[in-house]
């Protein structure tokens, strides 16, 4: 993967949550899990704190834009008639550069 190509995945804190997560999980999650757990670190806030609204605002972009990206990227795969998402090997390519910016505290 190119340097152009991690920095440009890397770009948008909605996929660097989602990526940060997959690796966390190491397992397939259903795309509700993820959405949830995104809108909480996007509001900086607990799942049992969500509005609406924050859910809303995670969880269009995430299926209609950042899902498609990182699928496109083969960073996750994206089962859309399961609603299931996974990372792939070339996820871990990333990793050192999310390590690098949780431990800056700087992720979003």
């Amino acid at each position: 993967m190119s340097t152009d190509v991690v920095f440009k995945l890397l770009a948008h804190s909605q996929r660097r949550f989602v990526i940060h997560y997959l690796l966390r999980a190491g397992t397939a999650v259903p795309v509700s899990e993820l959405v949830e757990q995104v809108a909480a670190w996007k509001a900086n806030c607990p799942i049992d704190d969500l509005s609406g609204e924050d859910h809303k605002q995670a969880a269009i972009p995430l299926q209609h834009t950042h899902l498609s990206k990182l699928a496109e990227a083969g960073v996750i795969r994206y089962d859309g008639d399961h609603q299931l998402v996974e990372v792939t090997a070339a996820a871990a390519t990333l990793a050192p550069y999310l390590q690098l910016l949780v431990a800056q505290r700087a992720l979003k």
